[in-house]
């Protein structure tokens, strides 16, 4: 609780102008642990093209290192796109809400009326910010 108070709290502060680095990696603390965590799976995407190379086609070590590699792959995007809406500029937006380009996206291409959703406030309180629907996605 008192982490998501001090958050508030920053955001609620004027912006001021950041340097390169605090924009892109250390302007908050969910940036950094969201960078540190992306560099720390470096060594796993690594590890698992070892597996691949020097394992036997068709053993389990090279089944393994397959996953894990496709694995991995398929989360950088989510992970980068997390960093992306952690940023300070778009934790601002929407009255300090954050960002909703997946919520915007999605109601510019007319989805809720393909799916034939009518009720748009109950998506936009469940998706509506692009972290709570980042969530969804990676959960």
């Amino acid at each position: 609780p008192t982490h998501i108070l001090k958050l508030a709290e920053d955001l609620a502060r004027p912006p001021r102008d950041l340097t390169c680095i605090e924009t892109f990696f250390t302007s908050n603390l969910m940036l950094l642990t969201t960078q540190l965590f992306i560099i720390g799976t470096l060594p796993y995407m690594a590890e698992a093209a070892v597996r691949v190379v020097e394992s036997d086609v068709g053993s389990f070590e090279y089944l393994l290192g397959w996953g894990m590699l496709l694995g991995l792959t398929a989360l950088m995007p989510l992970l980068l796109f997390w960093s992306f809406i952690a940023m300070d500029f778009n934790l601002r937006k929407n009255n300090g809400r954050g960002s909703s380009y997946i919520f915007d996206f999605c109601a510019k291409m007319r989805c809720c009326h393909a799916l034939n959703i009518r009720d748009k406030t109950f998506w936009r309180k469940h998706v509506g910010c692009d972290s709570l629907c980042t969530m969804w996605i990676m959960g």
